[in-house]
């Protein structure tokens, strides 16, 4: 996707990290700089600014004299991420459902059918990660929204294999449509739930084994 010449370094970092989310760009895998300002459409000035913002995330890491590279986690410091996310995830629809109504969840309606309908691995991871991301804009917690979007999972060796993304979208599609029905019914309880029953196989999934693809 081709940004405005003109964005800001703030939105060229969400850019790429949300191709770091969809698995487009693989973990240890190196970010050069001449690729990323052709495929962005922006000058070396603010594309250096946005990979400082994201090595500030943690999402990219500079190594000596080769450049910047996607995050690489051990198990430990993956299970670390998880758990943060889990924490700020289960807060925020918490915070989302009193806010979410008649649009929204016609608006998550349709991504739960552009996710079944999709027949791209690395389609259906974006279109994952922005159906959660759009309904936790409901609770009104833009800093703790910001945490969750910086903590991208690092997905790139799951989405370079269709057979893990169909075993994850089999699990997650059931649990999704539980939390687009809990949010109807504005039942936390049921929508926290919901989210846990993601987290047991992207455990799984992810650090299992841990950055390699089949």
């Amino acid at each position: 996707m081709r940004v405005h010449p003109s964005s800001t370094p703030e939105l060229l970092a969400k850019e790429i990290r949300s191709a770091i989310a969809a698995g487009e760009f693989v973990s240890g895998k190196p970010l050069p700089q001449e690729a990323l300002a052709a495929r962005y459409g922006v000058s070396r000035s603010p594309l250096r600014e946005a990979l400082r913002l994201l090595e500030a995330h943690g999402v990219i890491e500079y190594r000596s004299n080769r450049g910047a590279f996607v995050a690489t986690f051990n198990e430990d410091e993956l299970g670390q991420l998880i758990e943060i996310r889990r924490i700020l995830e289960q807060a925020l629809i918490a915070h989302a459902i009193p806010n979410i109504g008649a649009p929204l969840v016609e608006q998550a309606r349709m991504r739960l059918r552009q996710m079944k309908e999709s027949t791209d691995h690395r389609e259906w991871l974006s279109l994952h990660f922005a159906f959660h991301l759009e309904l936790y804009d409901a609770a009104k917690r833009p800093k703790m929204h910001d945490l969750v979007a910086r903590h991208v999972l690092p997905v790139s060796h799951l989405a370079d294999s269709k057979e893990r993304v169909a075993e994850l979208r089999r699990v997650l599609h059931v649990a999704d449509r539980r939390i687009v029905d809990a949010c109807v019914a504005k039942d936390v309880s049921a929508a926290v739930s919901a989210l846990d029953a993601h987290y047991e196989p992207m455990v799984g999934l992810l650090c299992h084994p841990l950055g390699t693809a089949d």
